[in-house]
């Protein structure tokens, strides 16, 4: 009985001591330690530190949904690194979305066009209303989100220099007349 204990306590050292060598330079998994890219334990372990590190994952694991969802909690980001299905998982590009609005951008185009999932970005980040559906982007209450984040972040900023020249730089597809009509009510 002794025995094995020493065998799990030796196995549990021994990932702990491959999970801080990783850490302390991550792109190793795709060099030295690129056999544990495949190991969902350790790339489990690696995401919930630093959610990011699912770039250096195998592609199976980059379309693990346990894996990219513990990768998103951690940073919305890893998102980027998803395979493009999970890139269309509702559930997993809401959480990303609702901390960190820009990981919009990374989501499928269906998804963008999901109404909860737009209004959850641009709630987060009014800043990801580039990102929304076009569609989207003349909806009154979308607009409104987005000119209650301009007036915020931009006090005394004239309407007619900044904003209408940004949006139609940025190619958004503002409705003009809404966009006058909240910038004056807020």
């Amino acid at each position: 009985m002794k025995q094995s204990e020493n065998i799990q306590e030796k196995s549990v050292l021994d990932f702990e001591k491959i999970i801080k060598n990783i850490m302390k330079n991550p792109s190793s998994l795709s060099t030295v330690y690129q056999s544990y890219s495949t190991d969902k334990e350790i790339i489990l372990a690696l995401v919930q530190l630093k959610g990011w590190i699912l770039r250096y994952a195998a592609e199976y694991l980059k379309a693990d949904k346990e894996v990219v969802l513990e990768a998103v909690k951690t940073n919305s980001s890893a998102l980027a690194y998803a395979s493009d299905s999970l890139k269309e998982d509702r559930e997993i590009v809401l959480l990303a979305v609702q901390k960190f609005g820009q990981a919009l951008t990374f989501a499928s185009d269906d998804l963008r066009a999901d109404k909860e999932i737009a209004y959850a970005a641009i709630q987060n980040d009014a800043s990801s209303f580039s990102y929304i559906a076009k569609e989207f982007q003349t909806m009154e209450a979308f607009v409104l989100y987005y000119v209650r984040y301009l007036k915020r972040k931009y006090k005394d900023i004239d309407l007619e220099i900044y904003d209408l020249n940004r949006a139609r730089h940025q190619k958004l597809e503002i409705a003009e007349d809404i966009l006058k009509k909240y910038w004056e009510i807020i």
